[in-house]
């Protein structure tokens, strides 16, 4: 990833936040903290919405930048697989190796969403605070699209009613990072190149930006 303005994006292929990533996941699972996370259980909604507006009784789900594989676990906490075949997809090895032992079940494998995608393999594609941290978050959210085939969930996806800024922020491990604050109308722009609608959403303020969750469906 290149710099943007003099800010350096950190590489999230770094051990050290793979570690902590899982650590910290972890501990949400241990003490049920998870049921009161916005990460979990707005998730949660989008998932009830598109199972219940599919006839599909077999779907298969990519998780881009799944990291350590606890969407995968939670989804599975609330009996959201019984018609879902999970895949993960990080730009992290390391986060592959641990998402693989937290959720056996589960497929995972190596990627860089900026820079392929997947010709309409799966049915829902989801991301979950990806889009932010992307130096190409234009491309990757376009590639994500045509790796689907009817659904797309952008999950806390942070954005403003304005142009996209860009936002200088410090990591758990007090490392210097961006994250994208995405302009909807843009964001709409690029759903549409692939014939994407935004059919379910659910959204919240969080200090100075908005935070939110998105499904979209092609359209036929």
């Amino acid at each position: 990833m290149k710099d943007v303005d003099g800010i350096t994006a950190v590489d999230w292929k770094l051990p050290i936040l793979a570690k902590e990533n899982d650590e910290l996941n972890a501990q949400y699972f241990k003490t049920e903290q998870y049921k009161t996370i916005e990460a979990y259980y707005k998730l949660k909604s989008a998932i009830d919405y598109i199972l219940s507006n599919t006839k599909k009784k077999s779907m298969k789900l990519l998780d881009i930048g799944c990291g350590s594989g606890w969407h995968a676990v939670y989804l599975q906490k609330e009996n959201l697989l019984h018609r879902i075949n999970f895949f993960g997809n990080d730009i992290s090895q390391a986060m592959c190796n641990n998402a693989k032992k937290n959720f056996p079940n589960g497929r995972f494998f190596v990627g860089d969403i900026t820079q392929e995608h997947y010709n309409k393999e799966y049915d829902i594609v989801m991301e979950s605070a990806v889009i932010e941290l992307i130096h190409d978050w234009q491309q990757g959210t376009l590639n994500m699209l045509k790796s689907s085939q009817e659904w797309f969930i952008a999950h806390r996806l942070f954005f403003t009613d304005e142009e996209t800024e860009i936002q200088q922020v410090k990591t758990y491990n007090n490392l210097p990072d961006i994250r994208f604050l995405v302009g909807m109308k843009e964001f709409e722009e690029i759903l549409d190149k692939e014939n994407f609608k935004i059919v379910f959403q659910d959204v919240w303020h969080t200090r100075p930006y908005k935070m939110g969750i998105f499904v979209a469906r092609r359209q036929k």
